[in-house]
């Protein structure tokens, strides 16, 4: 090619020559006409030439004949129907919507997306506050507004539908880098009368990596750190727990334990026996002395380890007060089992011996067992 081209890239010398010579027409109109066209032609052509041969020149044709990485794949999703009354997790027994807010605030508390663009929530890592505003909450610490928005925090969460990188995970050397796509979906669902309309809420994390092991170490690390978070805001207190109605239609069918809900309040240590005052004082705690304690008559191998109360009083008589009282003595929390709104007694029953207790704003059932608990029934 530099044999036909000069320095300034035009055709010249003898090759210019001999290609005009062979073009002769005889007309020296058409001979003049190629004599120009012709050299510009070429360079145009010839440098398309050139152009392609660098691309493939800077391809490395090794990737297409090296075999290819298989990606490996894990997907998590969770989704619940909303309605006017309540919201129902479809997801069984799976608790997927605890590991999705695990990853979603490590994610944003390690920094690990440099987002330029992001949604931003206000949330909290542990339980809804605490409300005082209820005769049975018995701790006078109220909290204001600014006490209790402190708790919370701008969490920065990943934008959907477009895949986002994690960084490296796994093990030693076989580190890999792992990608996050997100997508969410509502769709409106009506009942077959028309007659409510409800939200059906889809939410998945789909993830990537060529390393078998580096999304699942990434998850690990994700849930690990959110139990340590959790475990921070542990505590012993004892709650007074107010059953919600289960919806708002009129159903009388048999309620299964999961579609109960309740309300809770802290209760203090205040109210004690010491504050008491009643001519069956001394009897009633040598009873739940020897109770707690397992002597007496619950000394005896086979003798049914419960204690019942039976408490009748205008209002005012003092029979809260000895309830709280017991759970202070006993170190118990106490659940209102309201008869009149029980229908059945496979509802009745589920209620007292479920151990699982679905609060409201709580992720998770709180499980207490029957050492746990003392059944108030009115």
């Amino acid at each position: 090619m530099s044999g036909l081209f000069g320095e300034d890239g035009n055709l010249e010398g003898i090759q210019t020559m001999g290609i005009v010579n062979s073009l002769k027409t005889g007309n020296i109109v058409l001979d003049m006409t190629f004599a120009m066209i012709i050299p510009m032609v070429l360079g145009i052509v010839l440098g398309w030439v050139a152009n392609i041969q660098k691309r493939l020149g800077e391809i490395n044709w090794m990737i297409h004949f090296q075999k290819k990485n298989v990606l490996h794949t894990r997907i998590i999703r969770h989704s619940k129907m909303t309605s006017t009354y309540s919201t129902t997790d479809l997801d069984g027994d799976s608790q997927n919507e605890i590991l999705i807010k695990a990853i979603q605030l490590y994610l944003d508390h390690k920094e690990i997306l440099k987002l330029k663009t992001a949604e931003l929530e206000l949330r909290q890592i542990g339980e809804e506050e605490k409300k005082n505003n209820y005769y049975y909450y018995d701790n006078h610490n109220s909290t204001t507004l600014a006490d209790t928005l402190s708790k919370y925090k701008i969490v920065k969460k990943p934008m959907k539908n477009i895949w986002l990188s994690l960084g490296n995970y796994g093990e030693g050397k076989e580190e890999h880098e792992v990608s996050l796509y997100v997508e969410e979906s509502k769709e409106d669902v009506n009942d077959k009368d028309n007659s409510q309309t409800r939200q059906r809420h889809d939410l998945v994390l789909r993830f990537e990596s060529e390393g078998k092991d580096a999304i699942d170490d990434f998850i690990d690390q994700a849930y690990t750190w959110y139990i340590d978070q959790l475990r921070c805001l542990e505590d012993d207190s004892r709650y007074m727990y107010e059953l919600k109605s289960t919806n708002g239609t009129n159903e009388t069918d048999e309620s299964s334990s999961s579609d109960h809900t309740y309300k809770r309040y802290q209760l203090s240590d205040e109210k004690t026996f010491e504050s008491l005052f009643f001519k069956e004082k001394e009897t009633i705690l040598s009873i739940v002395n020897n109770f707690t304690n397992k002597t007496g008559k619950y000394s005896i191998k086979g003798y049914p380890n419960k204690l019942g109360l039976l408490l009748h009083g205008p209002p005012g008589t003092g029979k809260t007060s000895l309830i709280k009282a017991l759970a202070q003595r006993t170190g118990r929390s106490i659940v209102n089992v309201p008869l009149a709104r029980i229908g059945t007694n496979a509802e009745l029953a589920s209620l007292l011996f479920d151990s699982k207790y679905r609060v409201e704003g709580e992720s998770v059932p709180i499980n207490l067992g029957f050492k746990d608990v003392i059944f108030v029934m009115e």
